[in-house]
């Protein structure tokens, strides 16, 4: 039986703010949330306003929440379904397939932390 990702197995960390309001700090979803948003912060390509964000919720002035709701990472988001969607209608069944079951099973190839896919998954 798979644990509850948003409980962390050794208690919620002591004096570390919660980016995800659902999951506890040190849980498996916060640690994944944690991860994204040092990549976020560090992006070049992505626009100062989310990296700030992202840097302000790695210290624990912000939420994950406040990072989406920064209109260049909506922006961002959107250009992204574009382009998915593009090439997922470029695929044949196959190809689309192993795109699905790659997501589904994450970039490391089976995630642990929320069942679903990583974010370097096509």
């Amino acid at each position: 039986m798979m644990q509850d990702p948003t409980i962390a197995p050794e208690g919620e960390v002591p004096d570390q703010r919660r980016v995800l309001g659902t999951a506890q700090a040190g849980s498996p979803l916060d640690l994944r949330a944690r991860e994204l948003l040092a990549r976020l912060s560090r992006d070049p390509d992505m626009d100062e306003s989310v990296r700030t964000r992202a840097a302000e919720a790695l210290a624990g002035r912000a939420t994950l929440r406040d990072v989406a709701q920064v209109p260049a990472f909506a922006a961002r988001m959107e250009e992204a379904g574009r382009v998915l969607r593009s090439a997922l209608a470029d695929m044949d069944d196959e190809q689309r397939e192993a795109v699905r079951t790659a997501f589904l099973r994450g970039a490391d190839g089976g995630s642990e932390t929320t069942g679903r896919g990583g974010t370097d998954a096509p």
